[in-house]
């Protein structure tokens, strides 16, 4: 297993723990392989998002973002929000599995900006690395997303899918399943969500 010196294995127990609670299911198979991400090395700009939700609910472009946050022992650290875009080319749908009724997906990836950003990162830890032979620390990674609405709803009752692309592999991989709109949005959507603009 490649290491960044990072405690995924921990982070990952942590949203086994949070699934668990909210009666939504977690893949372990693709939570197992998340743990082999090499986070410094591996080419984790170019991943892919997928979101499934009801027809009436989208995620709002421009406030969904994939979260880096690492903190070194000694030399400071770094919390990263690459926002997430929409994709054009879904030719990674067709690894999706059916909808079902009244669903749909929305693809997305991580925008030019949130692109640099990352491999910026990526490069500061290989810099602290070699000059820091005992570099440890933690990191965590995770996906926010806030959502707006295109007809009634009663968010209560809504639930979402989360699919992720690991680098350098073609297909979508189920992560989360069966979540409440609220507990990916962190809680802030409990009761309401806006209208889409």
């Amino acid at each position: 297993m490649k290491k960044s010196k990072v405690l995924l294995s921990y982070i990952l127990a942590s949203l086994i723990m949070l699934v668990l609670a909210a009666c939504s299911s977690l893949s372990i198979g693709t939570a197992l392989r998340l743990q082999k991400l090499d986070v410094i090395n591996d080419n984790v700009a170019q991943m892919v998002f997928a979101i499934e939700t009801p027809d009436t609910i989208r995620p709002i472009v421009g406030k969904s973002g994939f979260l880096i946050d690492v903190t070194t022992k000694e030399l400071g650290g770094r919390n990263i929000e690459a926002i997430l875009v929409n994709v054009e080319d879904f030719s990674k749908i067709s690894s999706l599995p059916p909808l079902k009724k009244n669903r749909r997906y929305h693809l997305l990836e991580i925008s030019e900006k949130g692109q640099t950003e990352i491999v910026d990162f990526q490069n500061w830890v290989k810099e602290l690395k070699k000059q820091h032979a005992k570099l440890g620390g933690e990191l965590s990674l995770g996906v926010k997303t806030e959502f707006c609405s295109e007809g009634a709803t009663d968010i209560s009752k809504e639930r979402v899918s989360v699919f992720i692309s690991l680098p350098d592999e073609a297909e979508l991989s189920p992560l989360i399943t069966n979540m409440k709109i609220s507990e990916i949005s962190k809680g802030k959507q409990e009761l309401e969500i806006p209208p889409c603009a």
